[in-house]
């Protein structure tokens, strides 16, 4: 067989196959949504916007709430 280097001989024989794998393919779960948390960090926190006048959003938000905030004062 071409892939005989798949299973590994062992008292648990497929299972600990299937874990190694199983170990494995968590890990790589794991980094996309580390590298998606990552970039949806960098999209809410630190591009630009030219929509909102070269700004970040999250620059955008505070300068919003401090408008509405001081329009309720002023009322």
């Amino acid at each position: 067989m071409d892939d005989d280097f798949t299973y590994v001989s062992s008292w648990q024989g497929m299972v600990y196959v299937a874990f190694v794998i199983d170990v494995f393919a968590r890990k790589i779960v794991g980094q996309v949504e580390w590298e998606t948390l990552k970039w949806v960090d960098w999209y809410n926190n630190t591009r630009l916007h030219s929509a909102i006048g070269y700004v970040t959003p999250q620059e955008a938000e505070e300068v919003f709430y401090e408008t509405l905030n001081a329009a309720e004062k002023a009322a």
